[in-house]
């Protein structure tokens, strides 16, 4: 296991090269980085949203977050470990069950969440980890998040973690989005 195929994507932030990594279980990731990398390198794990992707979504931030860290990499080199894990690690059917349940019961999306009987975040970011040593990145990185699930994961696995706050345009639908990912996912504020 571990990298099995590579390229390079022509972007509209330029060329980037994309490396495809597949770990124990059939979990796998992308992983998309521009070197040379400045230390602390910049870092951003993605978890995968259909609905803002592809469809342009616009209540929540996930298109916004992956456009403005391919913008930083283009600019001053790093990494997204581009995950697949839509909703939280539910999948995309769950996903869409929990959005039903959030717009039939007016709830935000941790409360959908706990009324299917889900934990409000079920991801696990262990194959992004190893990605990330297996692509070579420096031990001391960069991590743009609000998540502090995801400072606590590099930090177990051995990196010197800073905390890197991208700001994105909102809307009201997101930061209201943003707001319930405080309270209900202690994320911390978006700055």
């Amino acid at each position: 296991m571990g990298f099995t195929e590579e390229t390079i994507i022509e972007t509209k932030y330029g060329s980037l090269n994309a490396k495809y990594f597949k770990g124990d279980g059939g979990k796998f990731c992308l992983c998309v980085y521009k070197k040379p990398w400045q230390v602390p390198v910049f870092v951003r794990l993605h978890s995968g949203c259909l609905f803002a992707e592809s469809l342009r979504a616009n209540d929540c931030d996930c298109d916004r977050q992956l456009q403005a860290s391919l913008s930083i990499i283009s600019k001053e080199g790093g990494v997204v470990v581009y995950l697949f894990q839509e909703g939280r690690g539910l999948g995309l059917e769950g996903k869409i069950r929990a959005l039903e349940v959030q717009r039939n019961q007016n709830v935000d999306t941790a409360k959908a969440f706990e009324e299917l009987g889900f934990e409000p975040d079920l991801r696990v970011y262990t194959i992004a980890l190893k990605a990330l040593r297996d692509l070579g990145i420096p031990n001391e990185i960069s991590l743009d998040t609000n998540n502090p699930n995801k400072l606590k994961a590099f930090e177990d696995f051995g990196f010197i973690v800073t905390r890197r706050h991208v700001a994105i345009r909102t809307n009201l639908a997101i930061r209201k989005y943003l707001k319930m990912k405080q309270k209900a996912l202690s994320h911390y504020p978006d700055e």
